[in-house]
């Protein structure tokens, strides 16, 4: 998102470590950017050699570091002759914390800890920086720079295009489909969606629910889809990543668009979910959880509900089934907030006055 906006005044180049010589699959096909594939081990001190040795080549005039690691930071900060900013658009050391369960052992988890609260100071390092959220500026200070999206990226499809590319998706044509997409983590509430839509179901029979990005890689993977397959058996769906050309049009043929948090410190202050403003800018009704910046970003025009709650969920659901018209005219709406404030358009001056800062 950044490269996009920026790209209009920089050449961007996106650089990035990885364990396997291969780039996240959703934009494996990028074709917008330069993209280079850093490769280094497991080790975290092997991705900082890697790192050093990439930037000691590249003559880049600025640096943007994206999220406050050590293994970014220190090679950026070190090679000093570069004019640098950070993004930060997490609040990385209450994911840290929230993630201590996940590592092999407890002094694992607490170096990750320490490692994160040395990467924030270092953060304070670089005067320039950009977050995404009001929480992560009166956190780490900065412009906010919101998740935007480009328009262009969510056609508005006609009855037979619909079809089209619900077919391309390998997706039911003729129900009413119910979508989360993106990367399926523990904290995104997804057991809680699955029990949802199988609670609306018993209203509204045509609900079928896709969770787009459930690929085997992921931890959850068998959890989540053996949970769906009990709870909705053939009215689920699952897709692996979807293409970053092609996610907008996916949006642009679903029905309702999910975007459920669990309920803890991490989630409820600290993140903001950037598929918010897919669904805004697809123009779809948005059911989200209430957390962080969310409800200053919709207004009036989605469907808040309480993290952890599958019954907020199957309520918003019945709700949007119950009254289409009504469901309607507040997608329209989400669309033309979008468009004032979250667009390419609004938000990419106030990154181009940042990146000018930089330059001075």
């Amino acid at each position: 998102i950044l490269a996009d906006m920026a790209a209009d005044e920089y050449e961007v180049e996106i650089a990035g470590v990885a364990t396997l010589p291969t780039i996240w699959p959703p934009l494996q096909d990028n074709k917008r950017h330069k993209v280079t594939v850093i490769k280094a081990g497991a080790s975290r001190w092997l991705s900082f050699i890697s790192i050093w040795h990439a930037l000691s080549k590249n003559n880049a005039d600025i640096v943007y570091i994206c999220k406050p690691r050590l293994n970014s930071l220190l090679p950026a900060i070190i090679q000093c002759r570069r004019k640098l900013v950070i993004d930060i658009d997490d609040w990385e050391y209450g994911l840290t914390h929230s993630h201590l369960h996940d590592y092999g052992s407890k002094l694992m988890g607490l170096m990750h800890v320490l490692s994160t609260r040395i990467s924030e100071a270092l953060s304070t390092f670089i005067p320039l920086r950009s977050v995404s959220n009001h929480f992560l500026q009166k956190h780490y200070k900065g412009q906010v720079i919101a998740h935007a999206r480009n328009p262009a990226d969510f056609p508005v499809l006609n009855t037979n295009e619909v079809i089209e590319t619900r077919s391309h998706f390998g997706l039911p044509t003729h129900k009413k489909l119910v979508l989360f997409l993106g990367t399926p983590h523990w904290y995104k509430g997804i057991p809680e969606l699955i029990e949802a839509v199988k609670h609306a179901r018993e209203k509204y029979p045509e609900l079928h629910l896709v969770i787009a990005g459930l690929t085997p890689l992921h931890p959850s993977y068998t959890l989540y889809r053996q949970t769906a397959s009990d709870l909705l058996g053939k009215h689920f769906t699952s897709l692996q990543y979807v293409n970053w050309e092609e996610h907008g049009r996916m949006l642009s043929c679903v029905d309702i668009a999910v975007v459920p948090q669990k309920h803890m410190s991490f989630t409820q202050w600290g993140q903001t979910p950037s598929k918010i403003f897919d669904a805004m800018a697809a123009g779809k009704p948005l059911v989200v959880s209430d957390i962080a910046d969310t409800k200053d970003i919709v207004a009036d025009t989605a469907w808040l509900v309480a993290p952890d709650s599958a019954e907020a969920i199957a309520s918003a659901l019945i709700d949007i089934c119950a009254n289409p018209a009504q469901a309607a005219e507040r997608a329209a709406r989400s669309k033309q907030r979008f468009l004032q404030y979250y667009s390419y358009e609004q938000v990419k001056p106030q990154l181009l006055k940042l990146l000018a800062q930089v330059k001075e």
